[in-house]
């Protein structure tokens, strides 16, 4: 899913008076957090730099592929509801936006090989 792909879903689906600037803001937050807490856990030639995102980058791809990818609009719902202090509605974007994040980290940790290693004494 590209940047801007995200961001147009989630005004579709949830309309908001939210700047792009703001989501870009969230979605950085949430690369980071992926390659942070998933991606630069295991095995890997270089770690993933995560630059924050600006208008310049609407066509640039976010880093979890389909189909876990929806997880970036369940985000940015979570974080609207957040914002405009609906916590029922939060309690509920954030339960499916962590049942997404979820989904996709054990994916990657059952498919990439771990950097940890066991110690045997």
């Amino acid at each position: 899913m590209k940047v801007n792909e995200a961001i147009t879903k989630v005004d579709d689906l949830e309309p908001n008076t939210y700047e792009d600037n703001e989501k870009l803001d969230w979605l950085t937050e949430l690369d980071k957090r992926i390659a942070i807490e998933i991606l630069n856990v295991k095995e890997r030639e270089e770690d993933v730099v995560v630059e924050p995102y600006t208008e310049a980058d609407m066509d640039k791809e976010l880093l979890v592929p389909a189909p876990y990818d929806n997880l970036y609009v369940q985000w940015l719902m979570s974080q609207i509801d957040y914002y405009n202090n609906e916590m029922d509605r939060y309690a509920n974007s954030a339960a499916m936006f962590n049942q997404k994040y979820q989904d996709f980290a054990n994916y990657w940790y059952r498919t990439h090989k771990s950097s940890l290693r066991a110690t045997i004494y």
